[in-house]
C-alpha cells in the first residue's frame, strides 16, 4: 500500500511538473507572436506607435494577441483585456477617445469612452480588480519607460 500511494504522489507530481511547463511552453508561443506582431508593425509603419506598444502590453499580460485585443470577440476575458487598453491608453497614454478609438479599430470615441467608465466602475467596487489594474499598471509603465528611453518613441500617438 506505502508503495502504491508514493507512485501515485510521482504521479500527481509528474502531472503538476507537466502542467507547469505546458503553460511556460504557451506563455512562450504568446511572447513570440507578439513580437512578431510588434516586428510586423514595425515594418509597415516604420516605427511602432506608442499606442500600439501598449496594445500589445496588454496582450501580452492578460495572455491574448494583438488581433484579439483589437478584434470584435465578445468574449468577456477578451472584453476586459480591450476595456484594459482603453482605460490604460487614456490613463497613461493621455489620448483622447478619439484617438483611442482610432487607434483600437472602434466605431467611435463613445465605445473608448464607454470602456474607460466601465474599467473605473469596477475598481471602485472591487479591491481585487482595483490591486490588478494597479498592478498591472506598474507593469506596462515600467515597459513603457523602458522602451521609450530605448527605442526613442516618436511624440506621434498614431501613423
Amino acid at each position: 500500500m506505502g508503495t502504491s500511494q508514493s507512485l501515485d504522489d510521482q504521479i500527481a507530481d509528474l502531472e503538476k511538473q507537466k502542467k507547469v511547463l505546458q503553460e511556460e511552453f504557451h506563455k512562450r508561443q504568446r511572447i513570440c507572436v507578439l513580437t512578431h506582431e510588434v516586428t510586423a508593425l514595425r515594418m509597415m509603419s516604420g516605427h511602432v506607435t506608442r499606442l500600439s506598444y501598449l496594445i500589445a502590453l496588454v496582450a501580452l499580460h492578460t495572455g491574448f494577441t494583438i488581433d484579439d485585443v483589437t478584434g470584435k470577440a465578445k468574449h468577456l476575458d477578451v472584453v476586459e483585456a480591450r476595456k484594459l487598453a482603453c482605460y490604460f491608453s487614456r490613463e497613461l497614454l493621455k489620448l483622447t477617445y478619439d484617438q483611442i478609438s482610432l487607434g483600437m479599430g472602434m466605431s467611435d470615441h463613445a465605445t473608448s469612452l464607454h470602456s474607460c467608465k466601465s474599467i473605473k466602475d469596477r475598481m471602485k467596487t472591487s479591491e481585487a480588480f482595483r490591486k490588478h489594474v494597479q498592478d498591472l499598471s506598474g507593469k506596462i509603465v515600467k515597459c513603457l519607460v523602458e522602451w521609450n528611453a530605448s527605442e526613442r518613441v516618436p511624440s506621434t500617438t498614431h501613423s
